[in-house]
Formats: structure tokens, C-alpha cells, sequence
């Protein structure tokens, strides 16, 4: 139960992640003049922000389960 909360969570922050990249990319389009260069380089840069916060996570679960695999094994 306790990994479903923590993958809910995750959604929510790679949602973030892409939303805030294409806001500030947006906002700084509109002050720079340079539409839609930025918007489509910060909303790049969120969406590896959210891809690498995913990788981070299931990595950590991964982890988390072979140790809880290697003390159940003792």
C-alpha cells in the first residue's frame, strides 16, 4: 500500500515537473519574444526531470525490495 502512495505521489511530480518547464518556457517566450523556442526547451527539460525523478524512485524501490528479499532469505 505503502509503494502505491509513493507511485501517486510520483505522477503528481512529473506533472509538475513538465507543467512548471512549459510555464516558465512560456513566460520567458512572452518577455524574450523568441515563441515557441523556449517553451518547447523548458518543457523538454521537464519532461527528463520527470523521467529521471521516475528512474530515481523505481530504483529506490528495486532496492528497497531485494533487501527486504536478502534479510527475509537469513
Amino acid at each position: 500500500m505503502r509503494e502505491l502512495a509513493v507511485l501517486s505521489g510520483l505522477g503528481i511530480e512529473v506533472g509538475a515537473a513538465v507543467g512548471i518547464g512549459a510555464g516558465l518556457g512560456y513566460w520567458l517566450d512572452q518577455k524574450l519574444g523568441t515563441h515557441p523556442w523556449l517553451l518547447l526547451l523548458f518543457t523538454g527539460f521537464g519532461i527528463v526531470a520527470g523521467i529521471k525523478a521516475v528512474l530515481r524512485e523505481v530504483r529506490r524501490l528495486q532496492a528497497q525490495k531485494f533487501n527486504q528479499n536478502e534479510n527475509s532469505q537469513k
